[in-house]
């Protein structure tokens, strides 16, 4: 009985090494600059283009493009690697999907020509618009409490392509006209306008 156990354990060691196969990388690219630098979310298109967001330090450079005064920043890669654009943006971007990004906020955060300012000074909730052609930014929208933190961490959509966002909130949230109203830590889910 032993002898077969150990036959059947190395036929299916032989056969798993002969089934393993060695992945093969496409592209590899860096960005970024000499402080601290991250990555905190990735996407793709229909296309294949990549979309990542995350912070930077001090400066950052993806391909051709220059960011520079630290905070949060969006990129855009074609199929092949190469930097369509680079962006930088106000808050602490949690998370990235094809034309919306949504994350927290302290005290004011721009997105191009959008400034949010929070509400009585904690942290809020953000999500902004942005054009998936050149990283232009088309709204920004901010929810949350005076007298609490409030966290946006992640985007879905409904089968318009409307966002749908969601994260957590203490206590009591405001989005728009809704009120949510909670004990402690609460999860959050709202359903936005593409055209907002």
């Amino acid at each position: 009985m032993k002898k077969y156990c150990t036959l059947l354990v190395s036929i299916a060691i032989i056969a798993f090494s002969f089934s393993a196969k060695a992945q093969t990388y496409q592209w590899a690219k860096s960005g970024g600059g000499g402080g601290a630098d991250n990555g905190t979310s990735i996407t793709t298109d229909g296309s294949g283009f990549s979309y990542i967001c995350g912070t930077y330090s001090g400066s950052a450079t993806f391909g051709t493009f220059n960011l520079v005064g630290g905070g949060s920043y969006i990129a855009k890669y074609d199929p092949n690697g190469v930097c369509q654009w680079a962006v930088k943006c106000g808050g602490n971007v949690a998370s990235i999907k094809v034309g919306y990004i949504t994350g927290s906020y302290m005290g004011a955060a721009t997105f191009g020509t959008f400034t949010l300012n929070s509400l009585g000074g904690t942290i809020d909730i953000f999500i902004a618009r942005f054009d998936v052609s050149t990283g232009s930014f088309l709204w920004a929208s901010t929810a949350g409490s005076a007298f609490d933190d409030d966290y946006g961490t992640d985007i879905s959509f409904d089968t318009g392509g409307n966002p749908i966002l969601t994260g957590y909130f203490w206590d009591q949230a405001t989005f728009a006209t809704y009120n949510l109203v909670g004990s402690g830590w609460e999860i959050f889910i709202a359903h936005y306008l593409a055209t907002n």
